[in-house]
C-alpha cells in the first residue's frame, strides 16, 4: 500500500514538472539536448516547424513540416514578407544616406526617397494646399473655381510661374525670365486665355499689392547708420545716375518715339530704376566670398540702389498725379510738392505710432509688428490711389517703413534686434507674390497690339540710357578713394533692372484705362512694353557682367559676416 502511494507522488511529481516544462519551453532556453542549436539557427532563418511531444509530456524532436503543401504555403508567405521589406527599404531615406560629394543622380534618387523631404516635401505641401483651398472655393462658388474663373485663373497662374522660375533657374537664369514667359504664353494663346480669365481690376490690384511689399522692403533696408556712414558716396551714387539716366531716356522717348514730354518722363523713370532682387544677392555673395568688401563696395552699392529705387519710384508716382490730374494749371504745379508733403507727413505721423505699438511685452511681437506695418503701408498705396494722390501714397509707404524701421534699431535691445523677423518676414511674403507680379505684367502684353518698330525704338531708347548711366558713375566716383576698375564694376552694378519696372510699369496704362483715355492707354502700353523689354534685356545680361567683373575687378579679402534681410 506505501509502495503503491509512493508510486502515485512521484509519477504525479514527475508529470507536473515535465507539464511545467512544456509550458514553459518557448521563452526559456536552451532547450535539451541539440534544441539549442536549433534554436540559435532558427533566430537568424527561422522555418516552418512542427513541435512533437512524447507520451509523457517530453519534447522529442523538432523536424520541417512538408505534409500537404503546407509548408510551401508557409515558405512563400515568407518570401512575400521578405521582398516586401526589402522593397520597401529602397523607398526609405533612413536606410539610405547620401555620399558625400553626389552626382546629380544619386540627389535626384534621395529626393525621391520616403519621408518627403526637399524639394519634394515642398511640392507636395503647395499642391495640397492649392488643392485644399480649390476645394473651399469650389464649394462656396463653383463658377470661381472653375476653368475661367478668378481664384481657378490665378491659382493656375502662380502655380505655373513658380514651376516656370523654378526650372529656368536650373540653367542657371533668373526664375522671372520664366515667369515672364509663362505670361506671354497665357496672354497670347487663345486656347490657355479661354481657360484663364483674369480681371483687370484684380490684376492692377494685384500688382499695386507688389509694389507696396517692394516700397516696405526697401524703407526697411535703409539704414541710418550706414546711410550717415557712406553719405558723401551714397548721395553722389545714389540720387545722380539715376536722374541722368531719366532725363536722357525720357529726352530720347520725345524725338525717338514720339511720346509727348510729361509721358517721355514717366518712362524716363521707369526704365531708370535698378533691380534689387538681382543686385542685392549679388552684392551679398560678394561679401561672403570677401570681394571688394575692403573698399565697402557691395554695401555702398546696395544702400545706393535702394536710394536709386526711392527716387525713382517716388518721382513716377508724382508725374502720374499731375499728368492724370484734373484741374487748373494752377493745381497742377503745386500737385506734386502738395504729394510729397502729404506723404512725408503720414510716413512720419504713422511710423513713430508704430514704434510704441504694438509694446515690447507683448506676445508675438514681431507677427504684430508685420500686421501693422503691412497694413499700414496697403492703406497709404490704396487710399492714395483712391484720393488720386498716387505720389504721397508710395512716398507715405517707404517713410513709413524707414521710420518704423529706424525706430525699432534705435528702441530694441541687442536680443531683439537679433531676433527681428520682420524683414525676412517681408521677404517671404516677396517670394509669394513674385510669380504674381512678372505673370501678370506679362499677361497684360498683347503682341497683336505691339509694334515691332516700338520694340526696336524702345531697345535704342534703354541702350542709351544704359550707357548715360554708367558714364555717370565712373564721373560721380572720381576722387571718392576707387581705381578704375571698381568704379567700372559698380557701373555694371547697375545695368539690371527687373522688379521696379514689373511694379510701375504697367501704371500710366492702368490709369488711362480706367479713365477712358483711348490715347494715352496706347501710349501706356507702349511704356509696359518696353519695360517688360527692358526686364528681359538686362536681367541676364546685367546678372553675367556683375559676376564676371567683380571676379576681374574687386580685390578678395576676409569675407564679412551680413544677413541678406537687412537689404531684403
Amino acid at each position: 500500500m506505501n509502495g503503491q502511494k509512493f508510486s502515485e507522488i512521484s509519477l504525479c511529481t514527475i508529470g507536473a514538472a515535465n507539464s511545467e516544462e512544456t509550458e514553459s519551453w518557448p521563452s526559456s532556453g536552451p532547450w535539451d539536448g541539440d534544441a539549442g542549436n536549433i534554436q540559435k539557427e532558427n533566430e537568424v532563418n527561422p522555418p516552418n516547424l512542427n513541435i512533437q511531444s512524447s507520451p509523457n509530456g517530453k519534447l522529442s524532436r523538432l523536424r520541417e513540416t512538408d505534409s500537404d503543401g503546407v509548408g510551401d504555403q508557409k515558405g512563400s508567405e515568407g518570401w512575400f514578407q521578405r521582398c516586401f521589406i526589402h522593397c520597401y527599404g529602397l523607398f526609405l531615406r533612413s536606410q539610405h544616406s547620401i555620399p558625400l560629394n553626389p552626382s546629380r543622380r544619386e540627389r535626384l534618387i534621395h529626393s525621391l526617397r520616403c519621408p518627403p523631404h526637399g524639394w519634394v516635401n515642398a511640392a507636395l505641401f503647395c499642391v495640397i494646399c492649392f488643392g485644399l483651398v480649390w476645394g473651399f472655393v469650389w464649394g462656396a462658388d463653383k463658377s470661381q473655381a472653375s476653368p475661367g474663373g478668378l481664384i481657378f485663373s490665378l491659382m493656375i497662374l502662380y502655380i505655373l510661374c513658380s514651376t516656370a522660375g523654378r526650372v529656368v533657374a536650373l540653367v542657371r537664369l533668373n526664375p522671372l525670365i520664366g515667369m515672364l514667359v509663362v505670361g506671354f504664353v497665357i496672354g497670347n494663346v487663345p486656347a490657355m486665355k479661354k481657360i484663364i480669365v483674369i480681371d483687370p481690376k484684380w490684376s492692377s490690384t494685384i500688382r499695386s499689392i507688389s509694389l507696396v511689399v517692394i516700397l516696405t522692403r526697401a524703407g526697411l533696408g535703409l539704414d541710418p547708420d550706414a546711410l550717415r556712414r557712406l553719405k558723401s558716396v551714397v548721395l553722389r551714387l545714389g540720387p545722380l545716375p539715376t536722374v541722368v539716366e531719366a532725363l536722357v531716356c525720357a529726352v530720347a522717348s520725345h524725338f525717338i518715339l514720339g511720346f509727348s514730354w510729361e509721358f517721355a518722363f514717366i518712362q524716363g523713370f521707369v526704365l531708370s530704376a535698378v533691380s534689387l532682387a538681382i543686385v542685392v544677392p549679388c552684392m551679398l555673395s560678394f561679401q561672403e566670398r570677401g570681394l571688394g568688401t575692403d573698399q565697402g563696395i557691395p554695401t555702398l552699392v546696395m544702400a545706393s540702389s535702394t536710394v536709386d529705387n526711392v527716387l525713382a519710384i517716388v518721382s513716377h508716382a508724382v508725374l502720374l498725379g499731375v499728368v492724370f490730374s484734373k484741374g487748373s494749371l494752377a493745381w497742377k504745379i503745386l500737385r506734386g510738392p502738395v504729394e510729397v508733403l502729404v506723404g512725408l507727413i503720414y510716413g512720419v505721423g504713422v511710423g513713430a505710432i508704430l514704434w510704441y505699438l504694438p509694446s515690447k511685452d507683448a506676445e508675438q511681437l514681431q507677427g504684430r509688428r508685420f500686421l501693422l506695418l503691412l497694413s499700414a503701408a496697403l492703406f497709404a498705396v490704396f487710399a492714395g490711389r483712391g484720393a488720386g494722390l498716387p505720389g504721397a501714397g508710395a512716398l507715405g509707404c517707404l517713410v513709413l517703413a524707414f521710420m518704423t524701421g529706424s525706430g525699432w534699431r534705435r528702441r530694441d535691445s541687442t536680443a531683439d534686434k537679433a531676433t527681428n523677423r520682420v524683414p525676412p518676414m517681408f521677404a517671404r511674403l516677396w517670394r509669394f507674390v513674385e510669380p504674381f507680379l512678372f505673370g501678370l505684367i506679362a499677361y497684360e502684353i498683347d503682341f497683336r497690339k505691339v509694334d515691332g518698330n516700338t520694340v526696336a525704338l524702345g531697345i535704342s531708347v534703354l541702350v542709351i540710357g544704359v550707357i548715360a548711366r554708367c558714364a555717370t558713375v565712373l564721373l560721380v566716383t572720381m576722387g571718392a578713394g576707387f581705381c578704375f576698375k571698381e568704379r567700372a564694376f559698380m557701373a555694371f552694378a547697375w545695368v539690371p533692372k527687373a522688379t521696379v519696372q514689373a511694379a510701375i510699369g504697367s501704371l500710366a496704362y492702368d490709369m488711362a484705362k480706367e479713365l477712358g483715355l483711348t490715347h494715352e492707354q496706347e501710349i501706356g502700353l507702349k511704356i509696359l512694353t518696353i519695360g517688360v523689354i527692358s526686364i528681359i534685356v538686362t536681367t541676364p545680361l546685367g546678372a553675367a557682367a556683375i559676376e564676371l567683373s567683380a571676379n576681374r575687378f574687386l580685390r578678395r579679402t576676409t569675407p564679412q559676416d551680413i544677413s541678406e534681410s537687412t537689404y531684403l
